[in-house]
């Protein structure tokens, strides 16, 4: 079964930040390589509901054996994790390099990640045993400082996970219920507690659709609500 790519999210307490830890279960099995094999790097995207995406990316510090990353959590709403894994650059391996008509790929090169400058490189040309940076190197490897742009980029194997925060909208809701409790108590008429509800089925709907795959849905309804929340 090949390399199958896996995480879970946890918010942390402070409600501004959580942790991303990978739980990738099958590294070393049936010629999967092991973890201390390969580098991965997590990439953190606050993304709008029109897929617009703004990366708060955390520092992996140890590519080779990090399966943990504090991400930021400050703002409610759709955010995406993209975890993404990447083989060693092998002087005895052939590599496919990237072909190109105008903007559009029509063949994906193989992307290594260089141990010996800690870069990740994409190949442009077909080469074999030429270093990204030995003397033509530049020739055959592209630099790639940006990871994002390597998103859905074929021969990169990643994943792309959805999550939903709702730290604020979350107490935001509960809060107008106990307003409304706490002034009325339980002689709340259904005209008090309006605006609670009213609340409540947009957090609701924002919880059905991402459940529901979609994503962008809820950012818009989680929009609204922060709006209405005041938050």
């Amino acid at each position: 079964m090949p390399l199958t790519l896996a995480i879970s999210f946890t918010q942390n307490n402070d409600k501004i930040t959580g942790v991303v830890n990978e739980i990738t279960a099958n590294y070393g099995v049936g010629g999967n390589p092991n973890r201390a094999d390969v580098a991965n790097f997590l990439l953190w995207s606050k993304t709008s509901y029109d897929n617009k995406r703004v990366f708060t990316n955390p520092v992996t510090s140890l590519p080779f054996g990090q399966t943990s990353w504090s991400v930021d959590t400050s703002k409610d709403g759709w955010l995406e994790g993209i975890l993404m894994s990447f083989t060693q650059w092998n002087n005895s391996d052939n590599y496919i390099g990237e072909i190109k008509v105008g903007e559009i790929v029509q063949t994906f090169g193989d992307v290594k990640y260089y141990t010996p400058l800690n870069k990740v490189f994409k190949a442009i040309a077909n080469n074999s045993n030429i270093a990204p940076d030995a003397p033509n190197g530049s020739d055959y490897w592209e630099e790639i400082s940006d990871l994002s742009v390597l998103i859905d980029y074929e021969t990169v194997l990643q994943l792309i996970e959805d999550i939903y925060v709702d730290v604020r909208t979350n107490i935001c809701v509960k809060d107008e219920f106990l307003r409304i409790y706490t002034k009325c108590g339980c002689k709340a008429t259904l005209k008090d507690l309006e605006p609670a509800i009213q609340k409540w089925a947009l957090y609701f709907s924002a919880t059905l659709n991402f459940n529901n795959d979609a994503p962008e849905k809820m950012e818009t309804i989680i929009r609204e609500l922060e709006t209405r929340c005041g938050c």
